[in-house]
């Protein structure tokens, strides 16, 4: 990673979230078939950013093919309301993620299956 961040000077943190991405792609592909992930599986695929149309491109289906399998395991979209903080709060601290043990949450929720 030090390599890469001298060849190029990108911020670590984001090298960081780029091999999260990309380790997740691989891990997408040790899950099996996508007709049988559960929810969740989607939950967290979904919450790593992936969208169907990626997700389909991973494993070699269409969008609507993963769409459709996605609202069959109830793993639809859903949004949370978002209220401004009032103009005289303190500042919030920007959430930091620690470093990963190279096992993303994916990755420990495969192991976690029987």
């Amino acid at each position: 990673m030090t390599a890469l961040f001298d060849a190029t000077k990108i911020d670590p943190w984001f090298l960081g979230q780029l091999k999260e991405i990309i380790d997740a792609e691989h891990e997408l592909l040790d899950l099996g078939p996508i007709a049988g992930w559960k929810y969740e599986y989607w939950r967290e695929v979904k919450r790593l950013g992936f969208s169907d149309a990626r997700i389909g491109e991973i494993v070699g289906l269409s969008e609507l093919q993963v769409r459709e399998l996605r609202k069959a395991a109830r793993a639809t979209p859903f949004t949370r309301r978002w209220t401004p903080a009032p103009p005289n709060s303190r500042p919030i601290r920007p959430i930091t993620t620690p470093p990963t043990s190279g096992k993303t949450r994916l990755r420990a929720l495969t192991s976690q299956r029987s």
